[in-house]
């Protein structure tokens, strides 16, 4: 297997740099926080490698290129840094341990947007429209899973980033990229677009067979991606994630309108309280059917409306279509 060379390995480098950098503008648009991801470090590594030094319970999110680029890639996210994520976009306790269905919708959300962002990125960098397929996302532990689109015979690209979210989250993202897909954008963008990206590899060649191929040793003129100045190197470090850094203290500004569009679709659990009550054991264990609890709430008051177990609103109990209904009557502060 013939390792990447210096130069692809800076290319490929700064196409995660630059992609990851868009996706990280979105997150910070999502959760309203200053979000701040690191230029990765690149290694080659075996697939069983990589399963191995990220056993802990966590997010994998596939990545399909459906046009302009041909291949797939995954990002691998801790569990308990995507909890944090779902608790910022919902607004949910911090105690939650597991992803639950909720939590998952406002992951599948913020990584529908995240990733678009990146697409968006790919297209300018590449000089063509490059589109995926909606995100695919399992929680595992690593070690036990299947990567079926990746060849565990051949090596694949490992970029490590370093992502913070204020005070909240300080850990490491990973992206996995297959050898002969990475292989694949560095010849392109090397070659100044002279390689067809659509042109995949043959699916029976091996990747050892692929890289016999004789590739031209791009001039230095060529080694500086589409938009970097022609006089300087094309380094992973010259390029800081694509998003707005704020001053200390201050937030990013975002129009709230444009905010509301990214999470609209995120469903949220409604609960209507009828009232309480505190009832001895003793008298919950003689109750048969017809028993009757008295509740510490009048007939004609208000019923309290919770949103994910945050009170939001009161209102009365009306039928709609011979089902119950909450009529708002009041918005608490704060809602």
């Amino acid at each position: 297997m013939e390792p990447l060379s210096h130069m692809e390995k800076e290319t490929i480098a700064e196409v995660g740099n630059i992609s990851l950098g868009a996706a990280a503008s979105a997150l910070s648009a999502i959760l309203n926080r200053r979000v701040y991801i690191t230029t990765p470090r690149l290694e080659m590594r075996a697939v069983n490698q990589v399963k191995e030094s990220y056993p802990v319970p966590c997010l994998l999110v596939e990545v399909k290129y459906l046009s302009g680029l041909q291949g797939s890639n995954i990002l691998l996210i801790k569990q308990e840094d995507a909890l944090v994520i779902a608790g910022l976009m919902l607004g949910s306790s911090p105690e939650q341990q597991s992803l639950g269905e909720m939590e998952l919708s406002a992951i599948q959300e913020a990584m529908n947007q995240m990733m678009g962002y990146m697409a968006t990125a790919m297209s300018e960098m590449f000089g063509q429209v490059v589109e995926i397929s909606p995100p695919e996302l399992t929680i595992c532990d690593l070690a036990d899973e299947e990567l079926n689109f990746l060849d565990e015979s051949s090596p694949v690209v490992e970029l490590a980033f370093t992502i913070q979210v204020e005070d909240f989250i300080d850990s490491k993202l990973i992206q996995v990229i297959p050898y002969d897909f990475a292989k694949k954008m560095t010849e392109f963008l090397l070659s100044g677009g002279e390689v067809p990206l659509e042109e995949s590899l043959p699916k029976a060649l091996s990747v050892e067979k692929a890289v016999e191929e004789p590739v031209e040793e791009p001039v230095e003129e060529a080694a500086a991606l589409p938009q970097a100045d022609a006089q300087e190197p094309s380094t992973a470090s010259r390029y800081p994630a694509a998003f707005n850094e704020a001053e200390p203290g201050s937030e990013p500004e975002v129009n709230s309108w444009e905010k509301l569009e990214l999470v609209r679709g995120i469903p949220l659990e409604v609960t209507v309280i009828l009232g309480k009550t505190r009832v001895p054991l003793g008298e919950l264990l003689a109750l048969n059917r017809g028993g009757i609890i008295a509740l510490n709430q009048a007939a004609d008051n208000p019923v309290e409306i919770q949103i994910n177990n945050k009170p939001v609103a009161r209102g009365e109990i009306v039928l709609v279509d011979e089902q119950l209904g909450v009529r708002i009557t009041e918005h608490l502060t704060g809602l």
